[in-house]
């Protein structure tokens, strides 16, 4: 349901005029291998109210976590009419948490009159396992196990949640850092970003903010851009990348954001500890051939998601780091 109200049928690729000749949209349900209405039911909903919220609603009036809220006034109309529909996992602001000392967790139920089962041992929540009430809140890595259970006794997927307690990695301290960002060009298509490792670079530059490659006349290619990000303040900074088509981004090594394969616009977000100072990053990006589009985004201990300024970026062509900050 999250990846269907994420399209966009009118993506920012066309012009204004061209999003004139767009009317509507569509959603299909291929039934080579379901066998019955009832599967097919399953399948179409409550995914086709996402689509319908998508086609009649602004984009930027449109929020998923409150869509899911607003949900819980037709599953009764759904159930009335006997229709075999999807039950939703319970919802929650992120799927994976990095915190320093202690990480709250809040539920909010896809159906008013379902509960919320979980565990935060691992094993799969079941009419046994303890029913959520209140906030939740850790001190210690875990990973936490939620269902939506009917009074029925049906229930849904098992939503897991993964809280990571870090320690800030240090930052470095550069001697003369330039602003940009460096970047390969590395041309053919292909399926992840992985493929870009193993092949050398057709060309090399430098930019001043992520971008695509938009007016070269390249159609299918690979991007790697890398450099520095300044953090200013110890603490959990989040990462976000919007793609078409994939994108990886890794902060000090470690990957941060895998919104890899060929896709559309889709984002997703990863958060990590850092401290005070200057850290390598590494974005990868693919295309493949039709729509393409990047964001870069990030939100921090004293700022709301938003762009990455100009002024945090430096390139590789800055003088090497002679000492982590202290």
């Amino acid at each position: 349901m999250e990846k269907v109200y994420s399209y966009d049928p009118t993506p920012g690729e066309l012009s204004i005029s061209e999003q004139d000749y767009i009317l509507g949209a569509q959603g299909n349900v291929w039934t080579e291998y379901i066998l019955d209405s009832e599967k097919v039911e399953y399948m179409a909903l409550p995914r086709m109210c996402a689509l319908a919220e998508v086609v009649w609603s602004p984009a930027e009036i449109r929020d998923y976590e409150r869509f899911v809220y607003r949900m819980g006034a037709h599953y009764p109309r759904l159930d009335a009419l006997k229709v075999n529909y999807r039950i939703p996992p319970p919802v929650v602001k992120e799927t994976s948490y990095v915190f320093l000392r202690e990480q709250d967790l809040v539920f909010h139920k896809s159906m008013d009159e379902a509960e919320i089962r979980y565990t935060t041992d691992g094993s799969e929540p079941d009419e046994n396992s303890k029913v959520y009430n209140d906030t939740l809140v850790f001190s210690n890595d875990v990973m936490v196990k939620a269902k939506t259970v009917m009074k029925s006794g049906q229930s849904s997927a098992t939503l897991t949640i993964k809280l990571d307690k870090q320690a800030p990695e240090p930052g470095l301290d550069l001697n003369t850092p330039v602003q940009g960002i460096s970047y390969s060009l590395h041309r053919g298509s292909f399926k992840t970003t992985k493929e870009l490792d193993d092949i050398e670079a057709d060309s090399r530059g430098e930019m001043q903010e992520f971008a695509v490659l938009k007016d070269m006349g390249v159609e299918a290619y690979g991007l790697k851009m890398s450099g520095h990000i300044n953090i200013e303040k110890n603490g959990v900074y989040r990462f976000f990348t919007r793609s078409d088509d994939g994108s990886v981004l890794k902060i000090d090594g470690n990957i941060i954001v895998d919104n890899d394969g060929w896709h559309a616009p889709r984002q997703k977000s990863g958060a990590v500890a850092l401290g005070e100072g200057w850290h390598n990053f590494e974005l990868s990006f693919i295309q493949a051939g039709g729509g393409q589009m990047l964001e870069v985004l990030w939100s921090g201990p004293d700022f709301e998601k938003q762009e990455i300024p100009k002024e945090k970026l430096a390139s590789m062509r800055t003088m090497l780091p002679m000492m982590p900050v202290r």
